[in-house]
């Protein structure tokens, strides 16, 4: 389980564009093309991922492969995220990018 602080650090990094996740794939068969590490998961482990109730998997995109797929990045390596983990975490999302947007749309006077 992510802490408080771990979850917090991590929506900003996806308001930043330095995360990319299960939720931006909208075909589910691309997942692993995606995230390979599932393609060569056993069926246990799949299991496994089901009964800790893995609602999302993300990688930060420094971690790319080289190469990408149907203009995908590709991933070696994967980051879970609980159910729990993940309605904690778009409320952030949502309040960050509320944030950035009304300040963003702020007009200052520049000297």
């Amino acid at each position: 389980m992510k802490t408080e602080q771990e979850i917090r650090e991590l929506a900003i990094d996806i308001v930043e564009g330095k995360v990319y996740g299960s939720w931006e794939i909208k075909d589910v068969e691309d997942i692993k093309l995606v995230f390979m590490v599932l393609a060569f998961c056993a069926p246990s482990q799949l299991k496994e991922l089901e009964a800790k109730k893995i609602e999302h998997v993300y990688e930060y995109l420094d971690k790319a492969g080289p190469r990408s797929i149907n203009k995908m990045p590709s991933f070696f390596s994967m980051q879970c995220l609980t159910k729990d983990e993940t309605l904690a975490l778009l409320p952030l999302i949502k309040q960050l990018k509320e944030q950035k947007d009304s300040f963003l749309s702020e007009t200052t006077k520049v000297i």
